[in-house]
């Protein structure tokens, strides 16, 4: 570990840089210098965050410290891995649209997904549907009588119209409250409507 009159006697004796150099390294001083370990297997030490490739990389040395006491004075880092990333079935699920939606943009063809959903437990009137889109279904509910000013309004007329026809196909009356329609654009072709 370097305390602070070792930086800076290091940064004294260094030769002149020019202030792109400094400005541009002088981050590195600044970023977090401790892991907290996880797990240790042999000389793997496994870390609770993520690491710092500009503070922590091969060949570094470092020192492993328990509370203030050095257990390992002057190791030498080996190697340092990406973490893994556990896939989770709704990363899949969201590769798997994301492809879907490529092959159809490059192929010319409408494409609209719901992405996810969620029911206010506390109010079961409150939620809302995450929906993805491009550009060829929003130029399909155009040709099909829709407007509005942005592609959400367009979508959310849409939307008003996929939730009346099902009611109407159980037999339910389309004349009640359903609360509202908010729809918050999230990313390039994808919108909140809750």
């Amino acid at each position: 570990m370097l305390n602070y009159e070792e930086i800076k006697e290091r940064l004294a004796t260094q030769t002149p840089r020019t202030y792109k150099q400094i400005f541009a390294n002088s981050w590195i001083y600044n970023t977090s210098s401790s892991y907290n370990v996880g797990t240790i297997n042999g000389s793997i030490f496994t870390l609770l965050s993520d690491i710092d490739k500009s503070s922590l990389k091969k060949g570094d040395t470092v020192d492993i410290v328990n509370g203030s006491n050095v257990v390992g004075a002057g190791a030498t880092i080996v190697s340092v891995s990406e973490p893994t990333k556990e896939v989770t079935p709704e990363d899949t699920r969201r590769k798997a649209l994301d492809a879907e939606k490529e092959a159809a943009t490059k192929a010319g063809q409408p494409w609209v997904a719901v992405l996810d959903t969620q029911v206010n437990p506390e109010n079961i009137r409150n939620g809302f549907f995450e929906l993805d889109w491009n550009n060829e279904f929003i130029e399909q509910l155009l040709d099909a009588g829709y407007s509005g000013e942005s592609n959400e309004e367009i979508v959310d007329q849409w939307f008003r119209t996929i939730v009346s026809q099902m009611l109407e196909d159980e037999g339910q009356s389309t004349e009640r409250e359903m609360g509202h329609v908010k729809v918050v654009p999230i990313d390039d072709g994808k919108s909140s409507i809750g």
